[in-house]
Parts: C-alpha cells; structure tokens; sequence
C-alpha cells in the first residue's frame, strides 16, 4: 500500500471523512485539509522514532496490538472510535502533549477549522491509522525474513517515498485531494503546510 491509497481509501476516503466530519462538526474540506496534512508527518514521525532500537521496538508492539482491530468498516469503527487512545497516540509520535497542541494550532490556523475540531479529528484519525499500519505490517513480515525494526523502516520509508511503479505518491494530487479552495483565499498550501509542521524539513 501506498501513502495515497492509505489516504484516499482509508483514512481520508469519502466515508471517513464525512464521519469526522459530523462528530468533529468541522466542514468536510477542513477535515480533509487535515488528513492530507497530519497523515504524512505523523508517519514521518513514527519513521523518526523507529531508528532506535526502543522506538522500533515500542511502535512494533503498538501496532500488533492495534492491528487485531476490524476497521472493514471505517465508519463503524469511527463511531466507536476511543479519543483518549487517539490523544495518547499522538502524544507518543509526537514527543509530547505540548508539541500536539502546536500542531493542532498549526493546522487550525492553516486550514480554517478550530483548534479542538482539529484535535477531535486527529485523535479519531491516529486510531485507524495505527490499526491499518499494523495490518500491512503484518503483510510485510510474511513477505520479509528481516527483523522488526527492519521491516518497519522499510515499511513507512516506502510509503513516505511513494512505493514503488506508478502507484506511488504524486504530490499534485495529494494537493488537490487535500483541499477545495474554492474562494482562493491561498488558505490551502499543503506543501508549506506540511514542511512547518516537520520543523521546516522537507517531506517530499
């Protein structure tokens, strides 16, 4: 699986996104906004923290864990979907719960959408994306005699990078699957978006 797939049919897919939608009572485009943006760098963050051997290790048994969960149906699963996990989630990928408020302020301010909408969608969303990584985990070891570490890491980098042939990440269309700014009002800059909220490091 590649970063666009996850998103477009998984995590950022139409049932997904109107279902954070009505529970965060953010717009559809604002929640999509904010998939399209915290999705990469979150993966970018568990990249990070598995070049230890702790964090591989940490990350290896949390998605285990997650990856026994049915998400066939996104929809159902969003609406039983525990928030406090999903807080608890992001405060470990991120560092911790103050370097998640600045990203969720980032986000706020970038994508229009208030600050705990933006943290109602984040916690719904971290949830789901663990338990699919956990599940092409899987796919991978069976594929793979490397070790846990190795296999993660060639997991997210492939990912991150695009995958491999055509199916891989086009940056256009995460753009334009991102955001509708239909008022032009230069509100909906993913690439700066995504940059800032990586400390300035380039993704893509």
């Amino acid at each position: 699986m590649d970063l666009m797939t996850l998103l477009r049919e998984g995590i950022a897919s139409e049932d997904s996104v109107k279902t954070m939608s009505k529970k965060s009572h953010a717009s559809t485009d604002q929640v999509s906004a904010v998939l399209m943006s915290a999705i990469p760098a979150l993966m970018a963050g568990m990249q990070k923290n598995s070049e230890s051997d702790e964090g591989a290790s940490q990350l290896d048994i949390a998605l285990d864990d997650h990856a026994q969960t049915d998400v066939s149906d996104i929809t159902s699963f969003l609406d039983q979907v525990d928030s406090e996990d999903g807080m608890k989630i992001l405060n470990h990928i991120l560092g911790n719960d103050r370097e998640t408020e600045r990203i969720e302020k980032n986000l706020a301010a970038r994508t229009g959408a208030g600050k705990e909408q933006v943290a109602g969608i984040l916690s719904m969303a971290a949830p789901l994306l663990m338990s699919i990584l956990g599940k092409e985990k899987q796919k991978s070891k069976q594929k793979t005699s490397g070790d846990s570490k190795d296999v993660l890491m060639s997991m997210l980098g492939s990912m991150l990078s695009g995958g491999s042939g055509d199916s891989g990440l086009d940056i256009g269309s995460l753009i334009q699957l991102a955001t509708r700014d239909n008022d032009n009002d230069g509100k909906s800059d993913l690439g700066s978006m995504i940059g800032d909220l990586l400390g300035g490091r380039k993704l893509f």
